[in-house]
């Protein structure tokens, strides 16, 4: 066998990148991971598993704000030799922002890393977008389907993917997973969770939008990390792959599970909210506040 990669993991500390790095590493899998995240290990709220993982001699955590031109730059240049793989984790995750701060943290972050990668003659850049770029619809979305993203960091996902596709030169594989949910999840299904508990404490009715038919298909995040590495081995270039599971939940059967944990009731909030979280100023914020 060759020499193992050297890989760069950008927003290596969050969500998917801790467990990410975990798989490279229990997996043994690279020679050099180079962890970038502008949060720090010590304050991401890691667990002592993951916490582990950056004390590995093969790991090296350096922090940079990658939403800037010369950080990210000095990533590339500071490393002796290319890396094989560039998984693009970064950006920012929160829903309720302004089109400016996506604009910079989603598309400009990405076009940024990918611009880098490829002056730095990288392998293979890995982008992962979202599911939230299609067209809401009741049948399951293919890689080729109608783009009409219906969150707003959805919109700018889905420009930073059309921006890296015009890179040349670049070897670029997107994918887009749906709900992701694990270890360390916050935006997944957590929210849900943790609303069961609080209801439950409260000992009232948990309210959500829309109607119990409404798909949340999942993902969990060992099952996106092991496709992220057979994407980034295998896939030809160009190529985009949805990340989701079989089991082609909805939101009934997530109510009925936390009813179960909970000993709760749960229902759907009537017309006029759901007509209100169509509105686009106020999607992105309802769908945190009521669980969508």
């Amino acid at each position: 066998m060759g020499e193992k990669p050297r890989v760069l993991v950008l927003g290596g500390v969050g969500f998917i990148g801790r467990n990410l790095v975990k798989h490279l590493v229990n997996e043994n899998l690279a020679s050099r991971i180079v962890v970038v995240d502008k949060v720090l290990p010590a304050t991401g709220f890691l667990s002592q598993e993951h916490q582990k993982l950056f004390e590995n001699p093969i790991v090296e955590f350096k922090q940079a704000n990658l939403s800037k031109a010369a950080a990210v730059k000095s990533i590339f240049e500071a490393e002796g030799a290319p890396f094989k793989y560039v998984f693009n984790l970064a950006g920012e995750t929160k829903y309720g922002q302004s089109e400016d701060l996506y604009k910079e943290r989603v598309l400009d972050l990405s076009v940024t890393c990918a611009t880098e990668a490829k002056n730095a003659k990288a392998g293979r850049f890995i982008e992962v977008s979202t599911a939230q770029v299609y067209e809401p619809e009741k049948k399951h979305s293919k890689e080729g389907d109608k783009i009409k993203p219906w969150t707003t960091l959805a919109k700018f996902k889905a420009q930073a993917e059309e921006a890296l596709k015009g890179i040349s030169g670049l070897s670029l594989v997107i994918v887009r997973p749906a709900v992701v949910y694990g270890p360390a999840d916050v935006n997944g299904l957590a929210p849900r969770v943790i609303a069961g508990a609080v209801y439950s404490e409260l000992k009232e009715k948990m309210e959500c939008l829309w109607g119990p038919e409404l798909k949340v298909n999942t993902v969990h995040v060992s099952d996106v990390v092991r496709a992220l590495w057979l994407v980034a081995e295998k896939a030809p270039d160009g190529e985009i792959y949805n990340l989701a599971d079989p089991g082609d939940t909805d939101q009934e059967l997530i109510n009925h599970s936390l009813e179960s944990v909970f000993g709760i009731k749960t229902g759907y909030v009537g017309t006029a909210l759901n007509l209100l979280a169509n509105v686009s100023n106020f999607r992105d914020v309802l769908r945190l506040l009521l669980f969508n």
